[in-house]
């Protein structure tokens, strides 16, 4: 049978471990809840939309668009002007946009045949424009629209001139 004391020194070391235990439970709960709140004060004094949030630009020379199995389907990068690409599944280039230096555009539109299908380029720069068909025999159309001259040509494979105006 336990004496007094040692009854006494048994309570009181059980209170003292309930105790400490809940000491440490609530320190836990502080510490998670300042965590927090300076998490929050830091987000309202740091510019957000460069650190936590959505950046305002995103800045490089050049971007590559891949689909889901990993396939380069699309490119924009930087040559003498800006450059967008894009291609089909087994990696074909078909349509091609760009500006040169010059700031003029060119816009390249191909089949999916291989060694030169049919084509269709469009050009625009300061003083005109121009439209040319190809086919994949090496015929071509091109109308020109320009402050000096306008006109419609069909070329043959050789790259010949062809007289007349095409009928529809």
């Amino acid at each position: 049978m336990p004496s007094d004391f040692e009854a006494f020194v048994a309570g009181r070391l059980d209170e003292l471990e309930n105790c400490n235990r809940r000491l440490r439970r609530n320190g836990t709960w502080l510490a998670i809840f300042a965590v927090g709140q300076g998490i929050i004060l830091l987000y309202l004094l740091l510019p957000v939309s460069g650190w936590l949030g959505v950046p305002k630009y995103v800045e490089a020379t050049r971007f590559v668009l891949v689909d889901d199995r990993g396939r380069v389907r699309g490119e924009l990068t930087m040559d003498q002007g800006p450059v967008l690409q894009l291609r089909t599944d087994d990696g074909k280039e078909r349509a091609v946009l760009t500006v040169n230096h010059e700031n003029a555009a060119h816009l390249l539109l191909l089949d999916n045949r291989d060694n030169g299908g049919r084509a269709a380029h469009l050009y625009a720069y300061d003083n005109g424009a121009a439209l040319e068909l190809r086919d994949r025999n090496g015929g071509k159309i091109s109308l020109a629209l320009s402050d000096m001259q306008s006109g419609l040509q069909m070329f043959d494979e050789k790259g010949l001139p062809v007289p007349g105006v095409p009928k529809p």
